[in-house]
């Protein structure tokens, strides 16, 4: 493609995609003559790229994009480096700093822009946030897998015009990595954004008049997984008062059973569903959302917070329709990632309600994806002083509760004990359990099935082999399990024929502890993912953990013991077998040093300390006592009860 001079730095070149924008840019600085390219690398491929390189017109290699294998000098995963980081570093320089500040009267005037904003720059693409061009993470995680690919020498990439050019300029230098922005002719993601917004202004009289009564009373809306966090076992008998409360879900991917629907009726509750998967016409009033684009892209910071401020109101006018429809006085969700749930914070506050979320999973390491913005959050212990960035999230109260799931610990023992007596009964003298963490089947960007799969065929190996073993699984998905295995699975089918393999089906529905209980030991693929594993340890099954992310600033790292965390399942397996089959080591997998960081009250009563919670905020603003003096009086209350470290006022 051109001739070589001597005098010219030899440079590898990488390019996001290769369009007639990419290919000009990449054609200008072939010009410039300064740098000599030796290799170039496209990190997407499309028609344009294939038909080039089919033809023989220029010569270049697909990037090897791989998360399992990108690694830091210090150890880290790479894209754990960016996501508890460097993206914190980002949202503190000048750059970003700077052009926030510039919207200091509209944040002054709606608290909850600031988390708002954070996070629509800095998390991953949620329900209400889908763009063509790349997310800032992966924008962050590809400089950063190149720089180490380079090792460090000076190198260029050609990415797609962004909104935020000077800040990624910025890091890319600290990187050693040069970058040319290529233009965006085009959107065509813009363009059916308008197509839509026509047609849905042309149809929208069928939604405009309302077709159902507001309602008098006032309502507790608990945005939850009914599948999971059932209406009795989990909010009934946690004290919620059921006629109080309205459940509703968003996600058309959760199918409820009639068992489900007929404890809503019995308890005189009621339910809704704001997902398309459902023909409800209950909720016809309610605006559309559409995600705000334009068709000349705004490059600049300024018109990125515009087009965010524009998204924040028109996911504001939803839930401020939908509270007022509803008549809620509390709204309760737990979903922390997602920007719409910070808009629906801002309208029940500006309702004189209350506006509460829960921490389900575990979290130890502060990012901007963590950030929320609620009255009051409910957290498993003290550790959210460590996760939660409180400066950049609205959050007036911090409750701690302890673990959530803790409600189920009693209700799955009798089944838990049933599982293990019939896989006791074909022979098996000890069960192991594994744990996966959620993996990707796009291995680029985040964890792919291979990784899980070395480990899933070597416990198939290990149990056929050996009569005395059997196993328990709880994958994220089975359906998904079958499909990494391919032919292999048939090993899981003939083990679970032989009823020496059990497994969890439902998913992420279905809690880890259930399986824990049943077993004699828990690996726990991930720290990282570390939810499942924390549960069988507060069910108090000896539980290890598999670390491949390296996360040496863990609790469990600085544990006592840490000796429990190994770096493959082989090495997971041999501890094991030498400690707990071979000898009966004492304390082998406990983790009782740390154990209150998991949970400080491990009484199976967390779920009625939020539920009581809600139940006393609710009565005192039907008295109507304003939401100020509710929050501070019900938190007084709450640290008279079950002590005074317990709220954190922040």
């Amino acid at each position: 493609m051109e001739i070589e001079k001597p005098s010219r730095v030899k440079i590898n070149l990488y390019i996001e995609k290769l369009d007639f924008s990419s290919f000009i840019s990449l054609i200008l600085f072939n010009f410039k003559k300064i740098y000599s390219i030796k290799k170039v690398f496209l990190i997407e491929s499309n028609y344009l790229s294939n038909l080039i390189k089919a033809s023989g017109f220029m010569s270049f290699s697909y990037l090897e994009l791989n998360y399992f294998k990108s690694y830091e000098k210090s150890g880290i995963r790479s894209g754990l480096k960016v996501l508890f980081s460097d993206m914190a570093q980002v949202i503190e320089e000048d750059i970003f700093r700077k052009e926030l500040n510039n919207f200091e009267n509209l944040i002054t005037q709606n608290p909850e822009l600031k988390s708002f904003f954070i996070k629509s720059f800095s998390s991953s693409p949620s329900v209400f946030e889908r763009y063509e061009n790349k997310t800032t993470f992966q924008i962050m995680y590809l400089m950063r897998v190149i720089h180490n690919l380079e090792e460090g020498k000076k190198t260029f990439l050609i990415i797609k015009d962004n909104r935020w050019k000077k800040l990624f300029i910025n890091y890319g230098r600290k990187l050693n990595i040069e970058l040319h922005f290529s233009k965006i002719l085009f959107n065509w993601k813009a363009f059916r954004f308008f197509i839509g917004k026509a047609k849905d202004l042309f149809l929208g009289y069928q939604r405009v008049s309302p077709l159902i009564k507001e309602r008098v009373d006032k309502k507790i809306l608990i945005h939850t997984n009914l599948k999971k966090f059932e209406v009795n076992s989990c909010w009934k008998d946690s004290g919620l008062p059921l006629t109080d409360t309205t459940f509703l879900n968003e996600t058309h991917l959760e199918v409820f059973s009639n068992k489900t629907m007929e404890e809503i009726k019995e308890n005189n509750s009621d339910f809704f569903s704001l997902s398309k998967g459902y023909n409800n016409q209950r909720i016809k009033y309610l605006p559309k959302i559409f995600n705000h684009v334009h068709l000349n892209v705004p490059f600049g910071p300024q018109k990125f917070f515009l087009e965010q401020f524009n998204n924040f109101k028109n996911l504001d006018k939803y839930w401020s329709l939908l509270f007022k429809k509803e008549n809620a006085s509390i709204y309760f969700t737990q979903n922390m990632y997602d920007c719409s749930d910070i808009a629906a914070s801002s309208a029940i506050r500006r309702n004189q309600g209350i506006s509460c979320i829960c921490q389900n999973s575990f979290m130890e390491f502060p990012c901007p994806e963590h950030i929320v913005s609620a009255d009051l959050l409910f957290s498993h212990s003290s550790l959210v002083k460590r996760f939660m960035n409180f400066e950049a999230a609205d959050i007036n109260f911090s409750v701690i509760t302890g673990f959530v799931n803790d409600y189920q610990f009693s209700h799955f023992k009798e089944q838990s004990k049933m599982i293990r007596d019939e896989v006791e009964s074909k022979g098996p003298k000890f069960i192991v359990c594994y744990f996966e963490e959620y993996f990707s089947k796009d291995p680029r960007w985040f964890l792919g099935p291979e990784e899980y799969k070395s480990d899933h065929l070597f416990l198939l190996n290990l149990i056929k082999n050996n009569d005395d073993l059997a196993l328990i699984l709880k994958p994220k998905k089975e359906s998904l399990l079958k499909e990494v295995l391919g032919d292999q699975y048939n090993i899981y089918d003939e083990l679970i024929n032989s009823e020496r393999c059990y497994i969890f089906e439902d998913g992420l529905s279905n809690t880890p502890g259930a399986a824990a209980f049943a077993s004699d030991v828990v690996i726990n693929s991930s720290i990282y993912g570390a939810s499942a594993g924390v549960e069988s340890i507060l069910c108090e099954t000896p539980t290890v953990f598999i670390d491949r992310d390296n996360l040496d600033k863990s609790i469990f790292h600085k544990s006592k013991s840490s000796e429990f965390i190994y770096n493959s399942i082989e090495d997971a397996w041999g501890s094991i077998e030498e400690s707990m089959i071979n000898s009966e080591t004492r304390n082998f997998g406990s983790w009782n040093d740390i154990i209150d960081l998991l949970d400080p009250f491990r009484d199976g009563r967390a779920m009625e300390r939020v539920c009581n919670y809600l139940s006393r905020i609710n009565q005192e603003l039907k008295s109507g006592l304003s939401r100020e003096k509710a929050l501070s009086l019900i938190a007084e209350e709450y640290k008279d009860k079950w002590g005074q470290d317990k709220i954190i006022n922040t």
